[in-house]
């Protein structure tokens, strides 16, 4: 258990260092969220002037909600903001405003790939129940 919550820390620490997210645990994530999911960026677009972006996710497994083959996010240009890589994939807890932000949504590669597994494996847990 302990390795679990060491994880899960390193987790959701290392993915917002810009931001001040707090150190809520997976259950707390899960249950704020509409909808979590995983899965690969396909598509990044600046809309507007730049106040914004929006991305695609091609979802390759789904948590919670009502979740689509292909979901679309936004974040905003602030220190907050997810920076979008094209072909990584990220875990997404979305509320209902579709807004991710550092403290929602997490680049996977960032993380060590037994943390993510770990964290994967608690969200299939208690989705389960």
């Amino acid at each position: 258990m302990k390795s679990l919550v060491l994880a899960l820390t390193l987790f959701f620490s290392t993915t917002s260092l810009a931001c001040k997210c707090g150190e809520l645990e997976v259950e707390e994530r899960l249950s704020n969220a509409q909808k979590v999911y995983w899965g690969k960026l396909t598509n990044a677009d600046v809309l507007g002037v730049g106040s914004r972006i929006s991305a695609t996710i091609q979802v390759a497994e789904s948590f919670k909600g009502k979740v689509f083959t292909h979901e679309e996010v936004m974040t905003n240009n602030s220190s907050c903001g997810v920076r979008f890589t094209i072909n990584d994939s990220y875990l997404v807890f979305e509320d209902k405003s579709g807004q991710v932000n550092q403290c929602t949504m997490y680049n996977t590669s960032m993380v060590y790939s037994q943390s993510f597994q770990e964290s994967l494996d608690k969200l299939r847990q208690l989705t389960k129940e």
